[in-house]
């Protein structure tokens, strides 16, 4: 199959945003000058929201995936990871709760057969921006699935070990326990959200992956 480079929204309205922002800096000083202080001190304070949000989507990669027959590489503002197709077990959409209560969310799910083809490739800028991020759908993921955890379950240790035995530390050994948790409380080792995929990007990723398991099997 052929590869692809799929974009998110992310970076839309980015310099739009910002030169909003630095025009909004050189009005409002003159608005008080002239004594209008309601609109000047709107303008001011709107000022570094819209700075911060123009900055920030600029500084999100336009390519969010790249795919081919053999591999998906994850594309971040703050570094990268790599998997090939046949190191994934399942790929499916995120789904928290059963029954009646099941909740399904904005994230693509990953499974992988072992925590280290992440572990390995992944940087530690990248590691602490996924702890960030995710934090919130960790405890999400706990209330859902495991109402009786207690505030302990939140903290990731600086030590892991994979489960093949292989030692980290750090960043990285946070990173390993908090996908060690996600796989016990929704399956997948990995998540990413759904808009880096783009519209029907996870149809895209599982035929990817599809075909990459076909082959090899052949």
């Amino acid at each position: 199959m052929d590869a692809q480079e799929l974009s998110s929204q992310r970076h839309r309205n980015g310099l739009t945003l910002t030169l909003l922002g630095v025009l909004f800096l050189v009005v409002g000083p003159v608005c008080l000058a002239w004594g209008w202080f309601g609109p000047g001190m709107v303008l001011l304070l709107a000022t570094p929201v819209l700075l911060v949000l123009g900055i920030g989507k600029l500084t999100e990669p336009k390519v969010s995936l790249s795919i081919n027959s053999h591999s998906l590489s994850l594309h971040h503002r703050r570094g990268g990871w790599s998997l090939n197709w046949r190191d994934i077990q399942r790929i499916d959409q995120l789904h928290l709760g059963s029954g009646f209560y099941r909740q399904e969310l904005p994230y693509i799910g990953f499974r992988l057969k072992a925590p280290e083809q992440v572990l390995d490739t992944i940087g530690p800028r990248l590691a602490v921006g996924l702890l960030t991020e995710q934090r919130n759908l960790l405890l999400l993921a706990l209330r859902q699935q495991c109402p009786d955890c207690q505030a302990e379950d939140l903290f990731e240790a600086s030590h892991y070990v994979s489960p093949s035995g292989k030692r980290y530390s750090g960043v990285l050994a946070m990173l390993g326990h908090r996908m060690k948790r996600f796989r016990e409380l929704t399956g997948f080792d990995l998540l990413i959200a759904e808009e880096l995929a783009g519209e029907n990007g996870l149809a895209l990723l599982r035929r990817y992956w599809a075909t990459a398991r076909s082959t090899q099997e052949d």
